[in-house]
């Protein structure tokens, strides 16, 4: 598991570019090379439903091989990739399947690398997305509900798709898509003898993919100081994390470092994303055996990830509010509440503990 998308809740008391392309219509002649596509590496493994993985491995994992990866293909002739003014003249959505008998991506009709132009390779940038979608917004399968608009064919500038999350407040998990992507500009046939491999990654940000509630210090102590003759605990009921996420964005396929997104209008800019964990009879947090011993079992659940677009929008702050119930072996119910603002827990953002503040209890 990714350690970057672990959220641990810390329990307290003090509070618990500008060239003209060649129009080339790609030559089909079979004394030519044709166009062949391939997937080098592998994306950070997530247990988030979802999650796609770039092999036909895992478990309820959507999987690259199962569902394939759409391609826009530029042909700049002998100018560089600039992109103010090109179109995918040379692929459009293309579909690429992966072709398990025979252990290779096909696609058809077969492109064919352009002409060389007095002993020079012309150039091809490709922009690759996955999962495909055939119909964007429009179909019926988890990808066409979350990729629900692309740049036109006949639309100059770097290609583009549009995504949104899926699924309604109180059932996403299973509407869920994670989103891949890859921009390899200016390749040409002469460095690319075999194929064109695409080292994919993920295009949004994830949090929660464990989530840990833990025992402070601070708790410890309160429960140490409680503690006369007969252990002392405290269990959790329930936890609640309501997510404030961006319903929409717009991801331009030419990043290279990292994934581009640009903000698009939308009737509703934020959507609301509730899960609710309830450990069976409760979970005992923490107990005190005697008035200087505390025995602490961590709550954990894994497989509970939400993606979200990483993008800082003015008005809408991406967050979610943590609700926590729980009562003490003496019976004495509680409930605390935090907020985490999620501009901070990304992809490579590392293990975070969050300290949650709740009210003077008595024990």
């Amino acid at each position: 598991m990714n350690s970057a998308n672990k959220i641990t809740i810390l329990l307290a008391t003090a509070a618990l570019l500008g060239c003209s392309a060649d129009k080339a219509t790609p030559d089909r002649k079979t004394t030519r090379q044709a166009i062949s596509f391939g997937t080098t590496g592998d994306v950070p493994t997530r247990t988030a439903h979802g999650t796609m993985t770039t092999d036909g491995t895992g478990t309820g994992e959507l999987s690259l091989q199962e569902l394939g990866f759409g391609v826009f293909a530029c042909h700049t002739g002998l100018h560089p990739y600039v992109g103010s003014n090109i179109t995918p003249n040379y692929m459009w959505n293309q579909q690429v399947a992966y072709n398990a008998t025979a252990a290779v991506w096909d696609y058809a009709p077969l492109i064919y690398w352009p002409t060389p132009v007095d002993g020079l390779y012309p150039y091809v940038s490709f922009f690759a997305y996955a999962p495909y979608a055939d119909s964007p917004g429009t179909g019926t399968t988890v990808a066409e509900q979350c990729i629900v608009d692309m740049s036109r064919s006949v639309e100059s500038g770097d290609p583009w798709i549009v995504y949104q999350l899926g699924g309604t407040e109180n059932d996403w998990q299973d509407h869920q898509v994670d989103l891949l992507c890859d921009f390899l500009p200016d390749q040409q046939q002469g460095d690319v003898p075999q194929r064109v491999n695409f080292r994919f990654q993920h295009a949004l940000a994830q949090a929660g993919d464990q989530i840990t509630v833990t025992c402070s210090p601070e708790l410890q102590a309160r429960l140490l100081q409680a503690y006369t003759s007969e252990d002392v605990s405290f269990i959790l009921d329930r936890v609640e994390l309501v997510y404030t996420l961006l319903r929409k964005g717009r991801l331009r396929l030419n990043g290279t470092a990292e994934p581009l997104w640009e903000a698009v209008a939308s009737e509703s800019p934020t959507v609301r994303r509730r899960l609710i964990l309830e450990p069976e009879g409760g979970h005992v947090l923490c107990t005190a055996t005697s008035s200087s011993d505390c025995d602490v079992t961590d709550y954990t659940v894994t497989d509970q990830g939400i993606f979200y677009i990483p993008l800082n929008v003015e008005g809408c702050t991406q967050q979610v509010d943590i609700y926590v119930s729980y009562h003490t072996s003496k019976n004495n119910p509680g409930a605390l509440t935090t907020r985490i603002n999620l501009t901070t827990v990304t992809e490579a953002g590392g293990n975070r503990s969050f300290r949650i503040v709740m009210p003077e209890i008595t024990i």
